[in-house]
């Protein structure tokens, strides 16, 4: 009973949090409880959901009332009008998102299958992991390699490019579909759908 509590708690505050109703508070609810739900099973989870955390961390520290917000309408401004707020929390989770595809990158190097190129043929003959395997032509060897090396390359232009404007809305595709890619050949549970979420964070509209 208390687990549902806590799951319902976490579901109204990520539904304050989405429509930036009492946001702050509704921020350090979702951290919390999500810290809480995540620490019941740590083993089942991902690189993905630490990430979530993290930045929903950041996230109490910023401002959503400066507009598309509830809390912001509220106080008597038009829903589009955008305030002037404090770039640091957003700043701390691109830094953050960057930090991990760099890290990623420096981790795959060290072992010899992303080195020889061999390392995406593997996950897709591990049926926990695979959720459409491509057909026989897309298996062969050179494909393979530019698959993993291609992989490697987009990883690493994300932990360093997305700074340079002039780059990064090209990178911001690129990073997209290569997670889309994912998405559609493997079973990441929404490990995908965060990294999304989180490049959109250098999204300069």
């Amino acid at each position: 009973l208390s687990f549902h509590c806590l799951l319902l708690l976490h579901v109204l505050a990520a539904i304050c949090f989405l429509i930036g109703w009492q946001y702050r508070t509704a921020a350090i609810l979702v951290f919390v409880t999500l810290v809480s739900i995540h620490h019941r099973n740590p083993w089942i989870l991902s690189s993905g959901d630490s990430l979530l955390r993290v930045l929903t961390f950041f996230c109490c520290f910023a401002d959503a009332a400066g507009g598309l917000s509830v809390d912001h309408w509220l106080q008597g401004f038009p829903l589009w009008h955008f305030n002037q707020s404090d770039p640091w929390p957003v700043r701390l989770m691109q830094l953050q998102v960057s930090i991990v595809y760099l890290r990623t990158v420096a981790w795959k190097l060290s072992g010899p299958r992303w080195r020889d190129g061999s390392a995406a043929w593997y996950p897709l003959w591990v049926d926990a992991y695979v959720r459409w395997r491509p057909p026989q032509w897309l298996l062969r060897p050179a494909l393979i390699r530019a698959a993993t090396w291609v992989t490697l390359a987009v990883e690493s232009f994300l932990g360093a490019g997305l700074w340079v404007q002039e780059l990064r809305f090209p990178l911001l595709i690129s990073g997209i579909l290569l997670h889309l890619i994912f998405e559609l050949i493997l079973n990441l549970q929404l490990f995908s759908w965060i990294m999304i979420c989180s490049l959109l964070l250098f999204l300069d509209l």
